[in-house]
């Protein structure tokens, strides 16, 4: 074999043995949770948004009822586009709140809490709420790509994709009830 014809060798062996080494590259997936991570850290960092917020009766229009520690729908926009929504329902246990990012008029995320009361030895802490639960759901184009869940719901509902999907519609009642509201 000629010097050359070695050195060759040797060069492709170790590019090979490199190209092997290397991790691969990050599965769509991750590469889709990056991209939505930008942008709704953009969008909290985005100072400029127009704030609206819904009327208590209009509210309860969209709810179809008044819950006990009261609601909010808040909306973020720029321009014409929502870009943030933020609901929360307090019920007679304690608080629940979903924050809605929109890109391109789609929600790609949705940040899902439950928060409640703690229980003592005689009655309930009204005083101050504690974290039960935190979902994360991940989004395009409707589909559900990736969800991450920490702790329970209270009433120990499942979090699986119907329940998803359901918070999603909800959004979109609540979007529009906040578009009607923004464009008077």
């Amino acid at each position: 074999m000629h010097y050359k014809s070695l050195i060759l060798l040797i060069l492709s062996f170790g590019a090979l043995r490199i190209a092997i080494a290397q991790p691969s590259a990050s599965p769509p997936k991750e590469e889709a949770v990056k991209a939505i991570r930008k942008v709704f850290q953009s969008i909290n960092q985005d100072h400029t948004l127009t704030v609206v917020s819904l009327t208590p009766e209009e509210i309860e229009d969209v709810i179809g009822a008044s819950p006990d520690n009261g609601a909010g729908i808040t909306g973020y926009y720029k321009k014409d586009t929502l870009r943030k929504m933020v609901v929360e329902v307090g019920p007679s246990y304690g608080l629940v709140r979903q924050e809605y990012y929109y890109q391109n008029g789609q929600p790609v995320f949705i940040y899902d809490t439950e928060k409640s009361f703690p229980a003592t030895d005689s009655s309930i802490d009204h005083s101050r709420l504690v974290l039960n639960f935190e979902g994360r759901y991940y989004l395009n184009n409707g589909a559900i790509i990736d969800t991450k869940l920490k702790g329970k719901k209270r009433f120990e509902e499942e979090v699986n994709t119907a329940y998803i999907r359901k918070v999603i519609a909800y959004g979109r009642d609540y979007s529009n009830a906040l578009y009607k509201h923004y464009r008077k």
